[in-house]
């Protein structure tokens, strides 16, 4: 039973999800790979947990100058202007 928990923990880590935490007695190298296992998903949780953390960042830095640059180029566009510029550089702006 130790090994198919072991082998249903990594199906679970490699689809992306989170095991449950293995258990950590029985023989001892059943009992180390579990704890390695363990470990190994309690990194990939942090790891996750911070790329989170650095793209909301990313995406909060990136977001300010975009709205900058809108509001700067509606004053400067005055209303007579091609329109078709204007939704093409809106379009390149909604893209990034």
């Amino acid at each position: 039973r130790p090994l198919q928990e072991l082998t249903d923990a990594a199906r679970r880590l490699s689809a992306g999800e989170t095991p449950p935490p293995l258990p950590t007695d029985g023989p001892v190298e059943i009992a180390a790979v579990s704890s390695a296992v363990n470990q190994m998903t309690q990194a990939l949780q942090q790891a996750e947990a911070t790329r989170a953390l650095m793209l909301a960042g990313i995406s909060h830095d990136i977001r300010t100058p975009l709205t900058k640059l809108r509001l700067s180029m509606a004053m400067a566009m005055p209303e007579s202007s091609d329109s078709s510029f204007v939704v093409a550089a809106e379009s390149y702006l909604d893209q990034i």
